[in-house]
This record gives C-alpha cells, sequence and structure tokens, in this order.
C-alpha cells in the first residue's frame, strides 16, 4: 500500500517517462485502462485531471490514431468547463431505466424511487423487452457469486468457487440447470404501470429486435451487448422526445439498470458539481462500467451514441472490443470525456439474493459422487453449495 501523493508521483512519472520514449506497449489498452481506474481512485482534482487526459492522449496517439479513419465519429466538441449559469431551482432530471426485467422488481423499483426519482423530483423513461425472469441463470464469470448473492457470500466463498469456469467444470450438472432462466413471463405496459409511475415507457421483443439487425453476431455476449447498448440508447431518446412535447431541456439524465440497487445519497448540488466534459460512473481495472452512470444532458447523449457508431453503422472496429466496459473506454477516449466518482455505489445482487433458486439437491449429490475426494477444500466447497442453493430452492 501507497499513499495518494506517492501513487500521484509514480503513476505521474510512468507516464511522462514513457511517452518521453514513445513506448507504445505502455499505453496499450489495457494498461490505459489500469492508468485510468488508478486515477479516477485519486482525490487530487487538477493534477488527476491532467493526467487522465494525457493517458487519453498516448492511447490515441499509439493506438487509436492509425485506426481513426475507421471510427467515422462525428467531430462534436465537448467543453473542458463546467456549464455557466448553474441551475439551483427547476432543476429538470429524467432517470433512464433499461434492460431486463429480473428477480425482484419492485424492491429495485423502490429503491430506485427512494435515491432518485421522489429525492430529485425526477421523470422516469422505461425502455425492457416483453418478459420478466425471476431467475436469470449466472451473471458474470469472476463476480458470479458476488451479482447473485451478494457481498457476505462472496467473503466465504472458496477461492475455487469464485469463476463460473470452475463450478462448469467441476459441477456440470448443477451448474447447467442452475445456468437456466426460471420463473419466465410475458409483460406489458399495464404490468409495468401498476408497480411505478412512469412519463413514458417502451417494450420490444428481443428475438424480432435481434433479427432485424441482419448484423453476424459472434456469441451471445455481444449479443446482450447489442441489447444493452440499444436499449441505453433508446431510454435516453425517450426523455429527448419528452423534452419536444413538452418543450423544455433535461439539464441531467441518469442511466440505471433495472436489477441494481443504490446505496447513497445525491443532491441537486452534488449534479452542479459535475463538469461539462465529465461522466459519473465507476471505473475499475477491467474497465468503465456500464449498470449505472450521469452525467449532464449533452454527455449523456454522446455516450448513447454508442449504440449508433457501432451497429447502425456497424463499425467493424469499434465492434472488435469484446467487453462492453472496454468499448466504453475506447468511446470516452475518442470522446475526451473524463470519468468522476458517482456519489452511488451499486448493490448489484439487490434483484436476486432473496430469490428461490432451482432445487439443485440431486444434481449436486450426483457431481459429488464423481467428485469424490478429486480437490482439495472438498468439504468447505460442499458446504458453501449447499447453503448457497439447498436453503432456498423451489
Amino acid at each position: 500500500n501507497i499513499n495518494q501523493q506517492r501513487k500521484k508521483f509514480v503513476l505521474s512519472s510512468c507516464i511522462e517517462y514513457f511517452d518521453k520514449k514513445q513506448e507504445p506497449l505502455f499505453f496499450k489498452c489495457a494498461n490505459s485502462i489500469l492508468i485510468g481506474s488508478l486515477l479516477s481512485q485519486m482525490n487530487f482534482e487538477q493534477g488527476r485531471r491532467a493526467y487522465e487526459f494525457k493517458n487519453y492522449q498516448c492511447f490515441r496517439k499509439y493506438h487509436l490514431n492509425n485506426k481513426i479513419d475507421n471510427v467515422k465519429i462525428d467531430n462534436v466538441k465537448i467543453d473542458n468547463v463546467k456549464i455557466d449559469n448553474v441551475k439551483i431551482d427547476n432543476v429538470k432530471i429524467a432517470v433512464c431505466l433499461s434492460g431486463l426485467f429480473r428477480g425482484d422488481i419492485y424492491k429495485v423499483i423502490a429503491n430506485l424511487k427512494f435515491n432518485l426519482i421522489d429525492n430529485l423530483n425526477a421523470d422516469l423513461f422505461i425502455f425492457t423487452w416483453d418478459r420478466y425472469v425471476q431467475y436469470p441463470g449466472f451473471c458474470g464469470d469472476e463476480n458470479w457469486v458476488y451479482r447473485l448473492f451478494g457481498g457476505k457470500f462472496l467473503k466465504k466463498c472458496p477461492d475455487e468457487l469464485k469463476t463460473l469456469s470452475f463450478l462448469k467444470q467441476k459441477f456440470p450438472n448443477t451448474y447447467s440447470k442452475l445456468n437456466i432462466e426460471q420463473g419466465v413471463q410475458k409483460i406489458n405496459q399495464k404490468y409495468i404501470q401498476d408497480i411505478v409511475k412512469c412519463s413514458n415507457i417502451q417494450i420490444q421483443n428481443e428475438e424480432e429486435f435481434i433479427s432485424s439487425l441482419y448484423l453476424n453476431m459472434t456469441s451471445k455476449r455481444e449479443t446482450n451487448r447489442i441489447k444493452m447498448f440499444y436499449g441505453i440508447y433508446k431510454s435516453i431518446q425517450m426523455a429527448l422526445e419528452y423534452e419536444k412535447i413538452n418543450k423544455f431541456r433535461y439539464d441531467y439524465i441518469f442511466r440505471v439498470r433495472p436489477d441494481i440497487g443504490l446505496i447513497g445519497n445525491i443532491e441537486i448540488k452534488d449534479l452542479n458539481k459535475l463538469k461539462n466534459n465529465e461522466l459519473a460512473v465507476d471505473f475499475f481495472s477491467y474497465g468503465v462500467q456500464d449498470q449505472f452512470f450521469y452525467a449532464h444532458r449533452n454527455v449523456m447523449i454522446e455516450v448513447a451514441k454508442i449504440w449508433e457508431y457501432c451497429y447502425e453503422k456497424n463499425d467493424i472496429f469499434l465492434r472488435s472490443f469484446d467487453s462492453s466496459h472496454y468499448l466504453l473506454f475506447i468511446y470516452l477516449t475518442l470522446r475526451n470525456i473524463l470519468t468522476v466518482k458517482p456519489n452511488f455505489r451499486r448493490d448489484v445482487s439487490l434483484a436476486t439474493r432473496d430469490n428461490v433458486f432451482p432445487n439443485v439437491a440431486k444434481e449436486l449429490q450426483e457431481d459429488f459422487l464423481k467428485l469424490n475426494m478429486k480437490i482439495e477444500n472438498n468439504i468447505n466447497i460442499k458446504n458453501f453449495l449447499e447453503e448457497m442453493f439447498l436453503t432456498s430452492s423451489n
């Protein structure tokens, strides 16, 4: 562990040194993301921002500029300034919820209303698909335990079980049954209106949407990413259409996924601190988070355009990034949009951790009989899996 000042010195020195040496490997995508995530965690303001821009510039210079002709992005200037004449009264805020409804949607909406909608007197716009899923199957690889059960279970999870690949290889029957969606039902606008009041709702069929694209999708992961960016785009477009009808403009827009909770607090004065080129979003060593973020209206409109550039215009270079977290970083780099810490922490298991899971008693028994004592930590793994899936199952 090193303190903030030393970390600042080491990072800034490395950036300056390797740029002077014109060393492209230091600024490859994974390294630039790591540098960006470390800078985003630092408290100093001006120095941090200067080196965030420097990191962007070096990444573009050594890795993007020779491909930039293939990235047909409009040259829209996003100013590095605060908005003049910041509004204190009658601030207009849109909350754009997009994605598949799953798990305890009532709990998620109650959390959203308390933290954002009622607190900020915000308008809610929802884009979703025409089905609800009670149990979604596995989400993520290295963080599946956290995504399904939360931090309490993650702390006592045996290390071997923290990756889905281990579960799939050693417990194939259990994995197969748990990786199937359960409790699927069709939903319509009335279903949502009975849960929460909205300014607008749009619902589409997933299969019809994917078929309409005529894109060659290489994996389920890419399909899910396409649906996510489309949902973000559509929900923000709804807010912009609502503006036209009612002849006003939103000052700030929030993007929220409908299966996460928010922990924290925000006030108008916190929003007013945002500069005109900043996106409030979590930024980690694996890239920029996509579940929850917010910014001034103009920044959110630009972020929503990822859908247009990647899929409507079918930009092969941007689509080549397998991770949405990497893609967001690339796009923010091209746009010179800086990240800042959001006021909220995400509760990614809010919708699922109290779920009723499929009964896998038979499958666990079969897997353990075949497994016998071939792996270390056998007893701890067995006890943990039973606690997770047999204490709350159909």
